[in-house]
């Protein structure tokens, strides 16, 4: 079942980044320099089939198409936290690539933290002029003191668009 979760979503990620790379007119842009984003992210292949474990996000567009971004998610059972980090740049117009980091402790008294890089390639679609969702496929490398792995993974962003005011 969680297999099949995340095969349908990659099926359904590259989807919709080919059909926004395919368009005859190009799509407006998803983010203009100062627009701030708040929402919520997931990582599908963190949960188990029948959870979604959501964290806060915050991200600032410092340029047309350059994007900076963190996330912060904390769980008592198990006792998680994880800080991550990221920088996106839209590449055609909707489609984006990215890179991202994360810092994430366990435990009792978060004693052995793991770190992880992130290559991410997605696609922001709106869905209103002022809400964006951003399927994402990532491929990672984890590590710690002990362990060394890679793997590919899931993920989808909702975010609130909030674009200061021009006087």
């Amino acid at each position: 079942m969680f297999f099949m979760k995340n095969l349908l979503f990659f099926i359904f990620s590259i989807t919709m980044l080919s059909g926004a790379l395919s368009q005859d007119s190009p799509p407006p842009r998803p983010w203009q320099s100062g627009d701030f984003f708040v929402g919520v992210n997931s990582n599908l292949l963190e949960v188990s089939a029948n959870s979604i474990g959501l964290s806060p996000s915050i991200g600032y567009a410092v340029s047309n198409q350059d994007m900076i971004w963190a996330s912060v998610w904390y769980a008592e059972e198990p006792r998680v936290s994880t800080f991550r980090a990221g920088w996106q740049r839209t590449v055609y117009y909707s489609g984006y690539v990215g890179l991202s980091g994360a810092a994430y402790g366990a435990g009792k008294d978060f004693g052995d933290w793991n770190k992880q890089l992130s290559v991410e390639i997605g696609v922001t679609k709106p869905l209103w002029s002022w809400l964006i969702l951003q399927p994402k496929i990532s491929f990672v490398r984890d590590w710690n003191d002990d362990v060394s792995q890679f793997y590919f993974s899931t993920g989808v962003t909702f975010a609130i668009k909030l674009r200061p005011k021009i006087t």
